[in-house]
């Protein structure tokens, strides 16, 4: 794989392919946001609006696109920009570990990774570095026996949270970097 020409830039689409006034008028081209999507030449077209995607990701030198998470979805942690979704998927990854959310910081608590897993929480630490890099590794890891639902059968963050305050949580295992 090639290096990056640009890590985490907003991705912004522009030219024939992007839905004229799908989201609103057209959008100024951001400066230093390096990826724009336009023709493989680099040629940007002035008639066509550039939307935002409200995607992050990063364009190598063969111009291919790397998908790494949803603006929504992206906290700073250590000074990085980490996608929650890139951080679930490398837990997930890890043997032992059944499912995962991160709970990004909310100003009372740094990001929080909860998983469901036999294993130990600083062993999944410990085995998520294999899988990610370290300084995307949230400090936090607490083991559940579960993980709260909403109506549309996705994780309930929310609910997780207000849990890992004590509001009927109760003890947990919990390991800290």
């Amino acid at each position: 794989m090639n290096q990056p020409l640009y890590v985490n830039e907003p991705l912004y689409m522009a030219g024939p392919a992007a839905p004229a006034g799908a989201t609103a008028a057209s959008q100024p081209s951001v400066p230093g946001s390096a990826a724009l999507l336009c023709d493989r030449d680099g040629t940007r077209h002035g008639l066509f609006p550039e939307l935002r995607t409200g995607d992050y990701g990063w364009i190598d030198a063969d111009g291919y696109v790397y998908f790494v998470g949803r603006g929504d979805d992206l906290y700073k942690e250590r000074g990085f920009r980490v996608s929650t979704t890139e951080v679930e998927a490398a837990a997930r990854r890890v043997p032992g570990v059944d499912r995962a959310v991160v709970l990004p910081p909310d100003g009372e608590r740094t990001a929080e990774l909860v998983v469901v897993s036999a294993l130990a929480s600083g062993k999944v630490l410990t085995l998520l570095r294999e899988q990610i890099e370290p300084m995307k590794i949230p400090r936090c890891c607490t083991v559940v026996e579960d993980l709260p639902l909403n109506g549309n059968r996705k994780v309930g963050r929310r609910a997780l949270a207000d849990r890992l305050k004590g509001e009927g949580g109760g003890p947990r295992p919990q390991a800290r970097i």
